[in-house]
């Protein structure tokens, strides 16, 4: 195995081990620049600092020298990102899972510039980025420094636009009805005629914070009607066989919907011992009545 694939196979281990670093300065960066003195005068053509808008892609250069005796078809490339010591690429091999990496190879035989492609590159890409080549008697290193800055307007514009569709939320108006011994809630969402085809296709019903669960329950049951011609839907909950324990706090809600809730208590017959239960227990909780209640309970058969 060459000194250069070993050299690659340990940096590859040490970015297993390691976690990220703090971040170089382009200044800092810079000053990794290393090139082999036996043959080459150190100059080079590429860019140190690429800047990019976030979302653009981004071309760091890497152009090989070419030492005395040595052909530069030899020469081996490979790039890494300095933040997490990450190898991205040897050659046009990518080692990285992310796809948004490529290394484009020189088209002609006289060309020496690989160049690491960056596709969508955003904030937190911004750094240093080495590209080494196995030169002799050492090893060269190109230090390039990529700066992503963020499109002002287009963030404006995108909140702006979140905004917006936050104030066009749905008014929601809940009733509540008795048909027999069922209870049945209508939620009712208000909109636009000529926005009719935005209005939502489904509610969330709630009791007391908790979603109801539709699923094989006999007890529960919706339905969806347009009225108004579009302007509005209803939405309606039915709850069969009504009794006490379905007291609570109902809320009809949903994406781009203002929360509707009622507070709904239901209480039997007054002549029933359900309902003389019901209410001694509810007065004996709110008045600290514990002493009387035991007495009161005598009267229930």
């Amino acid at each position: 195995m060459s000194l250069f694939c070993s050299s690659f196979l340990l940096l590859l281990l040490i970015t297993q081990i390691c976690g990220d670093r703090l971040p170089l300065s382009f200044s800092e960066c810079i000053r990794l620049e290393r090139w082999p003195t036996d043959g080459h005068d150190g100059a080079t053509s590429a860019a140190k600092v690429i800047s990019v808008r976030e979302g653009q892609p981004a071309y760091l250069h890497c152009a090989q020298p070419k030492p005395k005796g040595q052909r530069r078809k030899e020469l081996k490339v490979a790039w890494t990102r300095l933040r997490d010591d990450a190898l991205l690429a040897v050659g046009t091999s990518t080692f990285t899972l992310d796809p948004r990496f490529q290394v484009s190879k020189p088209r002609r035989k006289n060309e020496s510039d690989w160049v690491l492609i960056l596709r969508r590159p955003s904030p937190t890409d911004q750094g240093c980025y080495l590209c080494e080549m196995n030169t002799e008697p050492t090893s060269s290193i190109v230090p390039v420094y990529l700066k992503v800055s963020i499109d002002r307007n287009e963030v404006r514009r995108e909140e702006s636009e979140g905004t917006a569709d936050e104030m066009r939320k749905f008014i929601t108006l809940l009733q509540t009805n008795i048909e027999g011994d069922s209870l049945l809630l209508n939620c009712t969402v208000k909109g636009e005629e000529e926005k009719a085809g935005e209005l939502p296709t489904e509610v969330k019903w709630t009791k007391d914070g908790v979603p109801i669960d539709f699923y094989g329950s006999e007890k529960y049951s919706s339905e969806r009607h347009l009225s108004n011609n579009g302007a509005s839907v209803l939405f309606s909950l039915r709850i069969r066989t009504a009794a006490p324990e379905d007291s609570g706090i109902y809320a009809c809600d949903g994406l781009r919907l203002v929360r509707s809730a009622q507070t709904i208590n239901l209480v039997p017959p007054l002549a029933s011992s359900a309902f003389l239960r019901l209410y001694l227990s509810r007065l004996a909780i709110f008045s600290n009545l514990f002493i009387i209640y035991p007495h009161f309970c005598l009267l229930i058969p």
